[in-house]
């Protein structure tokens, strides 16, 4: 698969538990303030089963566009950095894109099901960074403010996962709403475009994550399934592990998502992604079948949700 025709960046994706009055927005609004100015030129929002307008960007709008979200009247949000016809590969390397879902499950014309009860409505946001924001082999001072920020709102907020890793935009996407590029590279060092299938459905990354990335938040339910903060501190399957409270725990592979040893990261990738076994969703089959054990029996996990 050729890889040179399009962008490179560094993504984070957060999952998160969403009820109707309480669509943990501070979210969206805490990664908001990490930007020292915002350079959108579109802003879309509504709602996934209704209407998604899109409007030129200014601040009224976003500001309208949040309160709607609070208010639970919208569940979608994008913020994007060009306008139609401009050079999107060009203002990627330099600028940033958000996209913001926070849908509750409303079952239509049939019971609810095993999944929505185990698993529950999931809100998800997607942010994708220049990769001039990082540095090869050593923390950036970007790097160093966004994780900081990413630690306390994943305690604070009771965030299901989070991941951040290098991604790469293709100029023309070889799939819509499947991350061919993640399936083809998973078993080296891992690559992806952090593509629809991150999206549907989001609750499984309470118990679920998709893979071994650079830098991945594990909730309390995660570090049980993997043996306890015990195990994790002893095998160390990451150069960082780190406790950030409330049973929550940080695994990093390195210093930087960008790295000149490709070797070792490798190793690394596959030492992690072994070690994550237990709790690994990589593939639409993996989704499929978990659904599948779900909804062939009832019983709820044995520990609160995390």
């Amino acid at each position: 698969m050729r890889i040179r025709d399009g962008v490179d960046f560094v993504g984070l994706f957060s999952s998160f538990p969403i009820e109707k009055d309480g669509r943990r927005v501070e979210i969206l609004k805490r990664i908001l303030d990490i930007e020292d100015q915002v350079s959108f030129k579109r802003i879309r929002f509504g709602s996934i089963r209704r209407k998604i307008d899109t409007f030129v960007f200014s601040e009224e709008k976003l500001k309208h566009a949040i309160r709607t979200i609070e208010s639970g009247e919208t569940d979608y949000l994008q913020l994007i950095p060009y306008r139609v016809g401009d050079d999107w590969i060009r203002i990627y390397e330099t600028s940033v894109y958000i996209k913001w879902e926070s849908a509750i499950i409303q079952p239509y014309k049939r019971p609810i099901s095993p999944i929505d009860v185990r698993f529950g409505s999931a809100g998800n946001v997607l942010v994708q960074y220049p990769l001039s924001r990082f540095a090869f082999d050593s923390q950036s001072d970007f790097q160093s403010k966004l994780l900081q920020v990413m630690k306390r709102l994943f305690v604070d907020e009771q965030m299901h996962w989070t991941f951040i890793h290098r991604g790469f935009h293709f100029k023309k996407p070889t799939s819509m709403g499947t991350d061919d590029l993640f399936q083809e590279t998973k078993d080296g060092i891992p690559l992806t475009t952090f593509d629809a299938d991150l999206n549907h459905p989001a609750g499984l990354f309470h118990e679920y994550v998709k893979g071994a990335f650079w830098n991945n938040f594990l909730n309390p339910l995660h570090v049980e399934r993997l043996g306890g903060i015990g195990k994790l501190m002893r095998e160390k399957p990451s150069e960082i592990v780190e406790e950030i409270g409330d049973g929550r725990v940080v695994l990093q592979l390195g210093p930087s998502p960008i790295t000149m040893d490709t070797s070792k990261s490798m190793e690394d990738y596959q030492r992690l992604r072994r070690f994550l076994k237990p709790i690994l969703m990589e593939t639409a089959e993996d989704r499929m079948r978990i659904q599948r054990e779900v909804n062939s029996s009832s019983e709820a996990p044995s520990v609160s949700r995390g």
